[in-house]
């Protein structure tokens, strides 16, 4: 079923804006705990984990890029400003944007995000390794004769890429992405408190209403 979102923006009691955006961010949550019960469930199918990886890195930087947006234009008073300068600093990579959103953030966030951040970096290495696959194959260079070779695919060890996609790593990956999304949930808590901001966002259901939330910041 087709999904959109409608999102409310208040500021002091009035009514300061109405959107109208896709829910994708909602979507790629979904698809990352579904890919990390399929991987809990399966450790050493790396399907699941590839999943994981990709879609959990869907979600954060589909999250960093809403906060930026609303950080763009909480701190402009000319809406036309807000808007240029979002265009620039969406052309940023993922942990530039963290930086930026850090700056905003209380002690505690910051002291919380300085120890997630080099995890964020592995994440996304293994996402890009994976978006841009140029691993060269393994060369056994000791294996010359039949009978090795005949050993060796008795025994076949695990590549790399694979040994990082099982649930033994993507477990940690995981824990990464869920940690960073709750931080950066946090953060709008606190700075739409600081702005006197509310934005409250409801699903809509082929034009109706949907009486579940999927989030009110």
């Amino acid at each position: 079923m087709e999904t959109r979102a409608v999102t409310v923006s208040m500021e002091g009691g009035k009514i300061t804006g109405l959107f109208l955006n896709s829910v994708l961010d909602s979507i790629y949550l979904k698809l990352f705990q579904n890919a990390r019960r399929g991987a809990k469930r399966n450790p050493l199918d790396i399907e699941h984990g590839i999943k994981l990886v990709i879609f959990g890195c869907f979600l954060l930087e589909a999250r960093v890029n809403e906060e930026i947006r609303f950080i763009s234009n909480s701190e402009t008073a000319v809406a036309q400003f807000g808007k240029s300068l979002w265009k620039t600093l969406r052309r940023r990579n993922l942990l530039e944007k963290i930086d930026l959103i850090t700056a905003l953030s209380t002690e505690k966030q910051q002291e919380k995000i300085k120890v997630l951040r080099p995890k964020i970096k592995q994440v996304f290495d293994l996402r890009n390794r994976l978006a841009h696959f140029k691993d060269e194959p393994e060369q056994y260079p000791e294996i010359t004769s039949t009978e090795g070779i005949i050993e060796f695919v008795q025994n076949l060890p695990i590549p790399d890429l694979n040994m990082n996609l099982m649930w033994d790593v993507t477990k940690i990956h995981s824990e990464t992405i869920s940690s960073t999304n709750k931080w950066l949930n946090s953060f709008h808590r606190s700075y739409s408190t600081m702005k006197n901001i509310k934005v409250t966002r409801e699903a809509v259901l082929s034009g109706v209403m949907d009486k579940e939330k999927i989030y009110s910041k």
